[in-house]
């Protein structure tokens, strides 16, 4: 069995202004959705990622973020032995707070993650002063 590599260099993520605040809360630890808020047109109330200051299912302003739980489940995996210089996993992972995202998964042999596993959220380093990405490991 493949073991997720420890010496895969993760690159450092690329911010902008209005990812900026995720970033922030990545360095601490902290996981973060955006939430739309909006109530003046119509907003919609729910969880998304990645998080954004516009709503991507209703398109009402005033996203936010709020911390998420960092518990997943997996919805899809993928492993990669081609076309990279190391094997990895990844796929979808759907969060307790609803919004499916694509990550890369760690922590475990890498054959070892199966569709319905429980996982969480942990914070890979990256590039010296970038922050660090977040992925998913066996809960």
């Amino acid at each position: 069995m493949a073991e997720p590599s420890t010496t895969r260099k993760v690159p450092a993520p690329q911010g902008n202004p209005e990812t900026g605040s995720f970033w922030d809360a990545a360095r601490q630890g902290r996981f973060m959705v955006g939430r739309c808020v909006s109530t003046d047109k119509g907003g919609c109330g729910k969880a998304h990622y990645y998080p954004r200051s516009i709503c991507p299912f209703c398109f009402a302003p005033g996203a936010t973020l709020e911390q998420a739980s960092g518990k997943a489940v997996i919805y899809t995996v993928s492993v990669t032995y081609r076309g990279a210089p190391e094997p990895y996993a990844i796929g979808y992972v759907e969060l307790e707070e609803g919004p499916r995202i694509m990550t890369n998964f760690t922590g475990a042999a890498l054959e070892s993650f199966r569709i319905g596993d429980p996982v969480k959220v942990v914070f890979i380093p990256t590039e010296p002063d970038a922050p660090p990405v977040p992925m998913f490991a066996p809960a």
